[in-house]
């Protein structure tokens, strides 16, 4: 692991470069071929317990290797939706998973709603930010964990999604007027989180990326049940303004719904590159090959999430290496790491 030149190469990435190679991560690959533990935990303590969390992160460590531009994160994150909390938004939870308590009982209900980041779930996310900043010393990076933004997605944890959709149709001006109120609170969140990092001379990163300026990533699932009309009229000013507070963003377009607003998303000067995630059992990633080469054409980096190394192998005879980022989210064999890193880097497997 060299973090100063995986810096470096994520810096290319982000101005659709490249250095010596695409930066490449790996979510897991156990020592000695370890697999993914099944830790036991209470998740209702988990959610606002920092020291648990942070523990259950360092007893991983020992259990990996990092190859490639792989590095140790810890996310002091607790759910998609925690940025909600900061209005109220109470989070459930069982063995497996989180969900939201939608509480709106009209979208117009949020013009009302103000920040309060002294509520539990957001003083423990603090608290784990600033723990593992202490306790890291140089062994791990400490995630920018209010990634996302605060526009459409929370108005969905919010209000409920199929609320949120009758809401598009009946009265597309409210969630307009909702999404905007909602997101004029981002910079507040962000700053909350990343001035904690700037401070510790800590870089950003939100899943693996790399940055010494105000980036992230940026999303809105809400996006693919609506249609491009309907986003103009309803969230697409609060997505640019999630994105506009940043320096640079790049955007995650979460399944084949979404596509039909790449076109805008393509369109933001500030949208440095593109994560496509085409959803469980719609791989493989070399299948969206048109979708990456629209991208690519756009002079948008990307992020691709291969579902092995033969798929990834085959995405690079089609794809130019700058401004590409590889990350393989299911578990690889440290074999197959090693394999794929002294593939990676020879110029004759790329279009």
């Amino acid at each position: 692991m060299n973090l100063d030149l995986t810096e470096k190469r994520f810096d290319a990435w982000w101005q659709n470069s490249l250095l010596d190679r695409p930066p490449v991560t790996f979510n897991w690959v156990g020592k000695n071929n370890a697999p993914v533990p099944q830790l036991d935990f209470e998740m209702d303590r988990y959610l606002i317990d920092a020291e648990l969390r942070l523990s259950l992160f360092e007893q991983m460590l020992a259990l990996r290797v990092f190859p490639g531009d792989s590095f140790p994160l810890f996310s002091a994150g607790i759910s998609a939706d925690h940025n909600g909390t900061i209005f109220g938004l109470e989070l459930g939870c069982s063995k497996a998973s989180v969900w939201s308590k939608h509480f709106l009982g009209n979208v117009r209900d949020a013009l009302s709603l103000t920040a309060n980041l002294d509520n539990p779930y957001w003083k423990s996310i603090r608290e784990a930010t600033d723990l593992s900043l202490e306790r890291s010393r140089g062994r791990w990076v400490t995630a920018l964990c209010c990634h996302g933004g605060m526009s459409g997605d929370i108005l969905v944890a919010l209000r409920g999604p199929e609320g949120l959709c009758m809401d598009a149709v009946d009265d597309p001006e409210g969630v307009r007027l909702a999404a905007n109120h909602l997101s004029s609170f981002y910079p507040l969140v962000y700053n909350d989180i990343y001035q904690r990092l700037a401070a510790a001379g800590s870089p950003v990163s939100a899943e693996s990326e790399l940055s010494r300026r105000r980036t992230g990533r940026i999303g809105c699932d809400f996006l693919c049940m609506i249609s491009a009309e309907m986003g103009r009229e309803t969230v697409y000013e609060a997505i640019e303004a999630d994105i506009n507070c940043l320096d640079q963003a790049y955007f995650h377009l979460d399944s084949e719904g979404s596509l039909r607003h790449l076109d805008f998303i393509l369109s933001q000067p500030k949208v440095a590159g593109v994560q496509w995630v085409y959803g469980v059992n719609r791989g493989p990633a070399h299948k969206w090959l048109p979708v990456y080469r629209r991208i690519q054409d756009a002079g948008k980096a990307l992020e691709i999430l291969p579902v092995d190394v033969a798929d990834a192998l085959e995405l690079m005879k089609h794809l130019r290496p700058e401004g590409t980022w590889i990350r393989f989210l299911d578990p690889l064999k440290e074999s197959e790491a090693e394999y794929f890193m002294g593939e990676v880097g020879k110029r004759s497997n790329w279009l």
